[in-house]
């Protein structure tokens, strides 16, 4: 026996054949008369309608057999549905060897002739068989299978008529239970919505309300019938009517759910806040039918949002006027500290007793220390109100590092402490970021551990990971438990009362260091033991700017010599640059000593280097007469590394590196200088950096006593303070102009000395007759530059007075109000010259000071830039020329040319009534500001 192939879409087949709902039926009359018919037409005593099932053969109708079905691998018809649209036919299954030993061919109902015409059902699916069956060989004649196929056919109508019947009958059904439960719903939906606290409405496709609850009624203040259909629109304010239609329209349209906020106003006039939303309703296609909504009354909470809202406005007001007070307190705080802070400084670089040293050490330590309480107020106030804003530029971290622990060398080494820094080679070149505010976390980090550390060391350690910086600094100091821990990074908090009164401050510093790490997106976490120390790890992202690698050194296998106690801190550079580290005294292309060692370099081997603190530090003229390569100081800089090593290697010229370079050479000018200030402060200042540059001075405190003193002695320059009691410096200067001319005397220079640059005194002082123009405090290479057109050197001829047709263009041109003609396409962003004048004038060759001067620019510059763009849009000419002239004097003391000349040609455009040329030149600014940040950027931090 052969069982019949599954047809090869047999699932697709079985499930036409569920889906008929023929499967175990009773019988029914219309099938068996046809099953009846084809027996007669054909002569077989057995016909029946087989449908063929996964595993049996079920009979719908049946003639001359009782059976009701039988396996499916014993049919015949599994055989025939496999021939869709042919009739199949074996004449004696006695002879097919496929039947042959069939049980229901070798038994009851002895098969031996079988015809079947396939059944088809939509999707042109075989589900079984019209056949008629004999029990002796035939066949049909031709007359008999047409027939037998018009009966087939007949088969099929009827199966598609019942099925017909069959889905009509279900979907009455059905339909009669969805009218019910629609019913039920709708009772259910109604008693919900009428007692909602929120009032619900129903409308159509095109937004016309068919149900309004009675909340809803209540909320908008209209009856039923006022507000059915469109009349609902009318309950909205008509202030909100437009942006309603529009957000609702919008939402139908895009198919998104209905949110809205506003307001219903009422026949008599009272305003109802509500909050809205709808939904659309779809129907059995997916069509919009309609929407339903609710509406909230949300007056209440409307007028606690105004209540809230101007609490936080009063609140925000208070604290801008704590930040404005406290800024105002910081300038006028700061006025007297840059004179003690000057004097001590020029007493520091005088001879004094050792007695008459510390004495002015502690003032000076003390007066940081009021700077550093001041800023530390100041930038906490700023915070809070949320005024503090970072800035977005490209440095290099490991500058940034370097120059922090520097600012912190001098007081550890003063403890007997060791800095020690540890940087990953592989540490990023340049990476974007604010370098004024991380600065700001490291010097306050790493000074914090230097205080409360009296003994062993601090070390600093940076690593690069998954493009964050992971910066941490361990002390051996005294340690904190858990509940201090726990109390760190509150304002106004130490670790315990001792603390503070031991070691001073306000508590405010690490909380500044967290809220500036949050903003950079970072995050400040801290491990302590007491008694063994602790440890503050500050990372932060860092995303890496794509400009050239850091400056490094090519040693391509060159052995390096150094010291044990300074392997830590620099030989993994030494291998990253291609070079190996070996013992002292080994061949070596250059060695590192440690002056801690006591065992100092040999005289006159030019490739040694000798690395020693602040105290033991060689100078320049000892380094030359020694003969060695350099004297670096602790804790090891890599750019000073680097100076050396590429010096050692032929890459550089040690005679012009400003790393080993600290003599000064101020020039040395011809004179005699008046002092016109009521300030003793500042008298004895300019007094003494005249003195630096040669000049001798006398000293007024009003106008009255400098009119008086010009008629006792000839000057040859006049420094005038422009606000003095009796007599200011522009009345003094204008009667001084007046009584030259009468008189026929030689014309004075005047240069103006003014605490502020605002708007308007040049032009004030022109009309004075000044000559120049100083901003307090003064510093020497101002002052230089401000003398130096009036006075001749020494080796120099005596200058000669100026032509009265020259001062008008050379008014007012110092190094803070110099006006060169400048081109914003040709000039320089960056003129070096002035940042090294300004080095030289602090006896910072290094540079120390610079990342301090960057951040009070870029503080101060940003908040003039926006508020000069918001001028310019609005055409405030007076605020325009007063920014610009303070953006220029900043610029230029930091010879940011290119910035310098755009402000010079703003301020005057402002002056001559240009809003035009304004306008448009301020919208150059934000550019040129970029460029200047990134030049000053480049220039203190490589």
């Amino acid at each position: 026996m052969q069982s019949a192939e599954l047809p090869p879409n047999e699932t697709e087949r079985l499930n036409a054949l569920i889906n008929q709902r023929l499967l175990d039926t009773p019988a029914e009359a219309a099938f068996d008369d046809l099953v009846q018919l084809a027996a007669l037409i054909t002569g077989c005593p057995i016909s029946l309608v087989s449908l063929v099932d996964r595993d049996r053969q079920w009979f719908k109708a049946k003639h001359g057999l009782d059976a009701t079905e039988t396996p499916r691998e014993f049919a015949f018809c599994a055989h025939a549905i496999l021939k869709p649209g042919e009739l199949f036919e074996i004449p004696n299954a006695l002879e097919d060897h496929r039947f042959q030993d069939n049980p229901l061919v070798a038994g009851a109902p002895d098969i031996r002739f079988y015809a079947g015409i396939p059944l088809m059902v939509p999707g042109n699916m075989p589900v079984g068989t019209l056949c008629v069956i004999d029990r002796v060989p035939k066949q049909l004649t031709p007359v008999q299978v047409d027939a037998l196929r018009r009966l087939a056919r007949q088969v099929e109508s009827q199966m598609e008529i019942r099925s017909l019947v069959a889905d009509t009958q279900r979907i009455a059904t059905e339909a009669e239970k969805t009218k019910i439960a629609l019913q039920a719903s709708e009772v259910r939906f109604r008693a919900m919505s009428e007692a909602s606290p929120l009032g619900v409405f129903v409308t159509n496709a095109s937004g016309s309300s068919q149900y309004l609850n009675p909340k809803w009624l209540a909320i908008s203040g209209m009856t039923s019938e006022q507000a059915l259909g469109d009349g609902w629109v009318q309950a909205i304010h008509p202030e909100d009517q437009q942006r309603v239609s529009t957000a609702w329209y919008k939402a139908a349209r895009e198919r998104l759910p209905f949110v809205s906020e506003h307001r219903f106003l009422w026949p008599n006039g009272q305003v109802i806040w509500t909050r809205v939303r709808a939904s659309e309703m779809l129907d059995t296609n997916g069509v919009v039918s309609g929407y339903v909504g609710t509406v909230e009354d949300i007056s209440d909470s409307k007028k606690h949002e105004v209540e809230l809202t101007r609490a936080r406005d009063e609140a925000l007001s208070a604290m801008r006027s704590k930040a404005d007070f406290l800024a105002t307190m910081s300038h006028e705080i700061r006025t007297p500290m840059n004179g003690v802070i000057g004097m001590t400084g020029l007493l520091l670089g005088s001879q004094l007793q050792a007695q008459q040293r510390e004495y002015v050490e502690i003032i000076q330590h003390c007066s940081e220390s009021l700077l550093v309480l001041i800023n530390d107020i100041l930038d906490f106030s700023k915070i809070e109100a949320g005024a503090l804003s970072l800035e977005n530029t490209v440095f290099d971290p490991l500058q940034v590092i370097d120059e922090s622990v520097s600012l912190l060398v001098e007081r550890a080494q003063s403890k007997g402490i060791e800095i020690n820094v540890r940087a990953d080679p592989g540490l990023p070149s340049e990476i974007n970021g604010d370098p004024g505010r991380l600065r700001q976390i490291l010097v306050n980090l790493i000074g914090n551990a230097v205080k409360f550390t009296d003994r062993g060391s601090v070390e600093v350690c940076v690593l690069e990971r998954n493009r964050h910086l992971n910066i941490s600094i361990t002390d051996t100091g005294i340690g904190m438990n858990a509940d201090a821990l726990s109390r760190l990074f509150r304002p106004f908090s130490q670790a315990d009362a001792s603390t503070s009164r031991r070691f001073g401050g306000t508590g405010l510093g690490l909380v500044i260091c967290k809220r500036l790490s949050e903003m950079m997106g970072g995050t400040i976490e801290v491990t302590s033991t007491v008694g063994v120390g602790s440890t503050f790890t500050f990372e932060f992202p860092a995303p890496t700017a794509p400009t050239p690698l850091r400056q490094s050194v090519t040693l391509a296998g060159a052995a390096i010599a150094i010291a044990p106690k300074l392997r830590s801190s620099f030989d993994s550079w030494i291998y990253a640059w291609g070079g190996t580290v070996v013992d002292l005294g080994q061949p070596a292309a250059a060695s590192f000593y440690d002056s801690r060692t006591g065992d100092l370099p040999p005289i006159n081997t030019t490739t040694q280097v000798l690395v020693s603190g602040l105290a033991d530090r060689l100078s320049d003229q000892e380094v030359r007469t020694r003969g060695l390569a350099g004297c670096l100081t602790r804790p090891l800089r890599i750019s000073a590394v680097i100076d050396v090593l590429n010096r050692i290697t032929g890459h550089a010229d040690l005679r012009t590196s400003k790393s080993f370079s600290f003599d000064r050479d101020l020039p040395q000018f011809v004179g005699r200088v008046l002092v016109a200030d009521d300030n003793p402060v500042n008298i004895k200042v300019a007094a003494a950096f005249l003195r630096k540059i040669g000049l001798h001075s006398d000293a007024t405190a009003n106008g009255i006593e400098t009119l008086v003193a010009l008629d006792t002695a000839p000057y040859d320059l006049v420094l005038m303070d422009c606000q003095m009691p009796e007599m200011d410096g522009f009345t003094a200067t204008t009667e001084m102009r007046r009584r030259e001319t009468s008189d026929g005397k030689v014309r004075i220079p005047v240069i103006a000395l003014t605490a502020n640059a605002m708007a308007g005194d040049r032009e004030v002082c022109l009309q004075a007759g000044m000559d120049g123009y100083l901003t307090k405090p003064i510093r020497i290479e101002s002052l230089i530059e401000a003398v130096r057109p009036y006075l001749a050197l020494k080796s120099e001829a005596a200058s000669q007075p100026l032509p009265e047709s020259e001062v008008s263009e050379q008014s007012l041109t110092t190094t803070h109000e110099r006006q060169p003609k400048l081109d914003p396409h040709l000039m320089p962003d960056f003129d070096p010259e002035s940042i090294h004048q300004l080095l030289a004038d602090l006896d910072d060759p290094d540079g120390l000071i610079l990342p301090e001067l960057e951040t009070g620019f870029l503080e101060q510059s940003e908040k003039q830039i926006a508020e000069l763009l918001r001028s310019a849009a609005i055409d405030d000419l007076p605020q325009i020329a007063l920014i610009a002239h303070a953006l220029k004097g900043q610029s230029l003391t930091l010879g940011l040319m290119t910035m310098a000349d755009a402000m010079i040609r703003l301020e005057q455009h402002a002056q001559s009534g240009d809003a035009a040329a304004c306008q448009h030149l301020a919208a150059l600014v934000p550019a040129l500001y970029e460029r200047a940040c990134a030049a000053l950027a480049q220039r203190i931090h490589g």
